[in-house]
């Protein structure tokens, strides 16, 4: 048996960072909505997000 990984909540943008390679290849390569990349960060890497902080990583993915 698996067990959950381990609860993260971003605090700084050294911990956004670390996750932002993930969160683009989801968002872009993949083309995800954002409520599937929450669900895939929270289930895979216990990576823990409001949908106001995940949009303000994708706005930017889209500047760059």
């Amino acid at each position: 048996m698996t067990s959950a990984p381990l609860t993260f909540r971003p605090r700084t943008h050294e911990d956004w960072q670390i996750y932002r390679p993930e969160i683009e290849r989801l968002y872009r390569d993949d083309q995800l909505k954002l409520r599937d990349v929450k669900k895939i960060m929270e289930r895979d890497y216990g990576f823990v997000a409001s949908y106001c902080s995940l949009f303000g990583v994708f706005a930017a993915v889209k500047a760059d």
